[in-house]
C-alpha cells in the first residue's frame, strides 16, 4: 500500500517528477557512456598485445638506415640474438621470442612497360642514391624506386614486409598460432586458413597473409620471389585479420633463412615477452635497458595507450571525473526538490500523522517517491549512456602508432594498424547505472524524510 501511494504521490506531481527524472537520466548517461566507451578502448588496446601473446614488446631505436634491397624498416635496429635468451631466463619471463622484421624488395616484372600498374602506392621510403648508387631514388612520390636488373633494363622494386620467426614458438609474436581448419578464429591470434605452419626444418618456405596472398594471386604450393634472389614456397595461409598486431607482416619465413637475408649476423630487431604478473614490468624492462642501451624502446599495454589516438589516459580521467561531478549536482538537485516537495505537502504530512502514520511511515514514503524518480532515471539514463558509447564504436577509427607497424607507404596491403573498438552494452555498467542512480534518490529521500518525520503533526495542520 505504501509503495502504491509513493507510486502516485511521484505521478501526481509530473513536472516536477518529469524534471528530476531527465536530470538523473543525463548525469548517469555521461557517466555510463564515459565508461563505456573507456572499457572499449582499453580493451581494443590490450587486444593488440594479447594477438601476439605478449605482454611487452622490446626494440632499438637508430638513425633511419641507408636504402638496401633487403634492410631493416625505417629506424629499427638490430639486436643481438643471444639478448632473448637471456631475457627468456631473466625472474618474471614466462616466455620469449624473437622476430626479424625486414623490407625484401624484388624486381618487379612489368606488364607492356607500365612499371606504375604493378605498385599500390608509390614510394616514398627512405631510397638514398648517395648511400646506394645503384638505385634510382624516386624524384617524385608518384614514382618507385628503380634499379638496373639483371638483365641490364630498369626495373622497379616492389617490397614485401618479411618476419623472420621461430618456428618452435608458435604461441607467442606476430604469427601467433590460432585454431586450424574450420575452427573458428577467436579473435585473439591469428589462423591457419590453408596449409600449415612453419617448422624447424623449413628453410625457403613462406607462410602469407591471406589479403596479401590475395593481392598477388597466389596459392599454397606457388613460390613467391623475396629480395632479389630467393625463391620461397607457399607453405600456409594465416588469416591476420580481426584485431591490430604489432610488427605484423604480410610473409612469415624461418627466422634462420631472415638472418642469412639480412647478412648481420644471429640478430632481431623485436621482442616479444610474456611476463608472469604486471609486477615483472619494471624489473624486465630494466633489465632489456642494461642489456641493449639507451636506444631501447619497451612497449606495454600502457605505451601502446599512450600512442594511440584513442582517448588519452588524462583525457578519460577528466571526462570521468567531470560525468561524477555532474551525477554530484544532480544528486543536490534532487534532494532540493525532495525537501521543496516536504515544505509543499506539510498539510498532507500532518494529516498522514494525525490518522497514525508513524515517523518511520513518513520517512518510508519519501525515500519510495525519490527510489522511483532514481529507478526511472537510472534506467533512461543507462540506456541513453549505452547508445551514445556504441555510436562512438561506429564512428571511431583508432590505430596502434605507426611506429608499432613497419610498412612502407608502397606496401602492397595496408599495415594491420586498426584497433577494433568493440562498444556492445555491457550488463555490469546498464546495472552500475542504475545502481548508483538508486543511491543517489534513496539518500534525496532519506534526507527529505527527516524533515518530513520531525514536523509536529498539530503545527502542521495549523499551517495548513
Amino acid at each position: 500500500m505504501l509503495l502504491r501511494y509513493a507510486w502516485r504521490g511521484f505521478w501526481r506531481r509530473r513536472t516536477r517528477s518529469a524534471l528530476v527524472v531527465a536530470g538523473i537520466a543525463l548525469s548517469i548517461a555521461l557517466l555510463v557512456a564515459v565508461l563505456t566507451i573507456t572499457r572499449s578502448v582499453e580493451g581494443a588496446i590490450a587486444s593488440a598485445l594479447s594477438a601476439t601473446g605478449a605482454d611487452m614488446v622490446v626494440q632499438k631505436r637508430s638513425d633511419v638506415c641507408p636504402f638496401r634491397l633487403v634492410k631493416l624498416p625505417r629506424d629499427l635496429a638490430a639486436i643481438d640474438a643471444s639478448v632473448v635468451d637471456r631475457l627468456r631466463e631473466h625472474e618474471g619471463v614466462a616466455e620469449a621470442t624473437g622476430v626479424l622484421e625486414l623490407w625484401a624488395f624484388a624486381f618487379v616484372e612489368p606488364e607492356g612497360g607500365d612499371v606504375q600498374s604493378q605498385m599500390n602506392l608509390p614510394f616514398t621510403g627512405e631510397a638514398r642514391a648517395s648511400d646506394a648508387p645503384d638505385v634510382s631514388a624516386p624524384q617524385s612520390a608518384d614514382q618507385p624506386p628503380m634499379m638496373i636488373g639483371p638483365d641490364g633494363e630498369m626495373k622497379a622494386l616492389a617490397p614485401t614486409v618479411v618476419a623472420g620467426i621461430d618456428p618452435a614458438k608458435k604461441t607467442i609474436g606476430p604469427a601467433r598460432m590460432g585454431p586450424h581448419e574450420g575452427a573458428e578464429d577467436d579473435g585473439k591470434c591469428c589462423a591457419i586458413v590453408d596449409g600449415r605452419y612453419l617448422t624447424t626444418s623449413d628453410r625457403f618456405h613462406t607462410m602469407l597473409a591471406v589479403d596479401y596472398a590475395r593481392a598477388k594471386g597466389l596459392e599454397v604450393g606457388d613460390t613467391i620471389p623475396l629480395g632479389p634472389s630467393h625463391e620461397f614456397e607457399v607453405v600456409g595461409l594465416v588469416d591476420l585479420s580481426g584485431a591490430a598486431r604489432i610488427a605484423g607482416a604480410e610473409a612469415f619465413i624461418p627466422l634462420t633463412v631472415a638472418q642469412e637475408m639480412l647478412g648481420e649476423g644471429e640478430v632481431v630487431d623485436t621482442i616479444f615477452l610474456s611476463l608472469e604478473s604486471r609486477d615483472a614490468v619494471e624489473p624486465v624492462a630494466d633489465y632489456a635497458r642494461e642489456l641493449i642501451g639507451p636506444e631501447t624502446s619497451i612497449t606495454t599495454e600502457t605505451d601502446v595507450e599512450a600512442g594511440t589516438a584513442a582517448l588519452a589516459s588524462v583525457t578519460r580521467n577528466t571526462l570521468v571525473a567531470i560525468s561524477l561531478f555532474v551525477l554530484a549536482f544532480a544528486g543536490l538537485l534532487l534532494v532540493r526538490s525532495a525537501m521543496d516537495s516536504v515544505a509543499q505537502r506539510v498539510d498532507e504530512i500532518g494529516l498522514m500523522k494525525a490518522i497514525g502514520w508513524r515517523n518511520s511511515d513518513v520517512a518510508r514514503l519519501f525515500v519510495a517517491e525519490g527510489a522511483y524518480a532514481a529507478l526511472i532515471g537510472g534506467l533512461i539514463g543507462s540506456a541513453l549512456g549505452a547508445v551514445a558509447g556504441w555510436a562512438y564504436g561506429q564512428v571511431a577509427s583508432l590505430q596502434l602508432p605507426a611506429s608499432l607497424n613497419y610498412y612502407p607507404p608502397c606496401s602492397t596491403t595496408e599495415a594491420p594498424l586498426l584497433l577494433s573498438v568493440s562498444t556492445g552494452p555491457s550488463p555490469g555498467l546498464l546495472l552500475l547505472g542504475v545502481a548508483i542512480a538508486l543511491v543517489i534518490g534513496t539518500l534525496a529521500g532519506f534526507a527529505a524524510s527527516r524533515r518530513a518525520a520531525a514536523l509536529d503533526p498539530s503545527e502542521a495542520l495549523r499551517r495548513a
